[in-house]
């Protein structure tokens, strides 16, 4: 064998090896820290953030190893601004190229739950559980919240009386306060809408 040709071997080994190298780190990195035989999760993604605050919240939550990994596929298949605003249901044990194609397509987990006229708050709180958007107790906890109740002005113990029966579109699982707060939300939207002076009427219940 000749020097240039065992030049050529090594450097054909250092280059194979580097490759190998490369491809299992890429392994690594691309599988999740969670155990696949864990529960399914809920990511959001808020308008306007980047995919580099995308990646680190991923990251951040343990959905993903490396959020570089996430910027340099989205880079590759120059999806960087293609990630869309909503909630997710993550699977579990998603790789990060999986969790990539689920943010990118858009693929929300939304579905309709609805709450009639004349309900409780507990009874409300109950149902939400069997729909499986919150558990009971972290929606009559939320309902209850002093600090979430002030947002909306709202005096008492609870915001019964000012959760909108409607049919709502949102993800399952869903935070309980969110849906407090876009129950409580939707009534004063239509409050607005139907009683323009209502601020100014000394409505019973609500401060200004």
């Amino acid at each position: 064998m000749t020097p240039l040709s065992r030049r050529l071997l090594l450097w054909g080994g250092i280059v194979i090896g580097a490759i190998a190298c490369l491809a299992v780190a890429f392994l690594i990195l691309d599988g999740s820290p969670r155990a696949s035989g864990g529960k399914d999760r809920l990511f959001t993604i808020e308008r306007g953030e980047s995919l580099s605050m995308i990646g680190r919240a991923l990251r951040a939550d343990r959905f993903i190893r490396s959020a570089r990994l996430l910027s340099i596929i989205g880079k590759v298949t120059g999806t960087e601004g293609d990630f869309k605003a909503g909630a997710y249901r993550v699977p579990a044990g998603a790789s990060t190229i999986a969790i990539h194609r689920l943010l990118v397509q858009g693929a929300q987990s939304i579905g309709k739950v609805t709450i009639p006229e004349g309900w409780t708050v507990g009874k409300i709180a109950r149902h939400l559980e069997a729909e499986g958007v919150c558990t009971a107790a972290d929606f009559l906890a939320a309902a209850r919240s002093p600090t979430l109740m002030g947002e909306f002005g709202i005096s008492g113990k609870s915001m019964e009386g000012y959760l909108y029966p409607d049919t709502y579109l949102v993800p399952r699982p869903f935070p309980a306060p969110a849906m407090a707060e876009l129950m409580a939300r939707t009534f004063f939207d239509n409050l607005k809408r139907i009683e323009p002076g209502w601020k100014t009427a000394g409505q019973p219940g609500l401060r200004d």
